[in-house]
């Protein structure tokens, strides 16, 4: 039985991906998005029919579902990093998503993470919207200007590397202010 549900389980984060990369290429009542929208709900409601709720964890790489680690598909880490850019570190599904939430989270979703953040983050736009059964956990870097520790020196590489990786105006001036602040601990 184990078995069948991992195998569920990546049906599902499958669909998901697709369903998010359908949103950012089609508008909502493109053909395409709508089967994609309908898939996903099919598959997240198999998922649920024997938990009472999912808890996906987004890392930079993997993602986290009970207790293991999920990275080894091109995918998975897509969808780890998709999440992460938008500074999702949880995300709890509650059974009975109507399809219309599903349209609509999807559609949250597929904004960019700087027009998410500008409009008050994923949780602010969920509770907007009234999209109850999606909880989300986000990230919140702040707390390592001030932070220490071996994890914390870690996040740190991380967060550099990535600004090495893609070195937007952005991205480079936010480490240019933080990172002497870490340094001088």
């Amino acid at each position: 039985q184990r078995m069948i549900r991992e195998e569920a389980l990546l049906d599902f984060l499958r669909s998901f991906w697709l369903a998010l990369k359908h949103a950012s290429l089609y508008p909502r009542d493109h053909p395409a998005f709508m089967k994609s929208a309908e898939e996903l709900k099919d598959k997240a409601d198999t998922m649920l029919r024997a938990m009472p709720s999912l808890k996906i964890g987004f890392t930079p790489h993997a993602l986290q579902i009970e207790g293991k680690t999920w990275e080894k598909d091109k995918f998975l880490e897509d969808l780890a990093r998709f999440f992460h850019v938008r500074l999702v570190l949880n995300l709890e599904i509650k059974p009975n998503v109507s399809p219309d939430d599903w349209v609509n989270f999807i559609g949250l979703l597929s904004r960019t993470s700087r027009e998410i953040a500008r409009e008050g983050g994923i949780r602010f736009l969920l509770e907007k919207g009234g999209i109850a059964n999606f909880l989300i956990e986000e990230l919140d870097y702040s707390q390592l200007i001030s932070a220490e520790g071996v994890e914390i020196k870690d996040v740190w590489t991380y967060l550099l590397s990535e600004t090495l990786r893609d070195p937007t105006s952005q991205k480079v001036r936010r480490a240019a202010e933080v990172l002497p602040r870490f340094l001088s601990q």
